[in-house]
């Protein structure tokens, strides 16, 4: 499942970005990929702007911007969140 900024890239919608904000520029394209809920790796919250510099309308889509986040997600981290978890839930079961 692709994120919110693979797909825009993807789909050859103008991107720009502040640290890991995500802007798009407001296209029917970039309007359909976010309008479609389930369809990436989680719903975006993004609010419309008006750009300062070109006064055309953006998303503007907080903490979207993969390549400010590291490049490789911690698995190990992920496993033990998992693993913790399932150990709670169980706990819970048996009471």
């Amino acid at each position: 499942m692709a994120t919110v900024y693979e797909e825009l890239k993807a789909a050859g919608v103008p991107l720009d970005h502040h640290e890991s904000d995500l802007y798009a520029k407001k296209t029917p394209t970039s309007t359909s990929i976010l309008s479609r809920p389930g369809t990436l790796k989680y719903d975006p919250f993004y609010y419309e702007i008006t750009s300062q510099l070109d006064g055309e309308r953006w998303y503007d889509i907080p903490f979207a911007y993969d390549p400010f986040w590291p490049a490789k997600p911690d698995a190990d981290h992920d496993q033990r969140n998992d693993e913790a978890a399932a150990k709670w839930q169980a706990e819970a079961d048996k009471q």
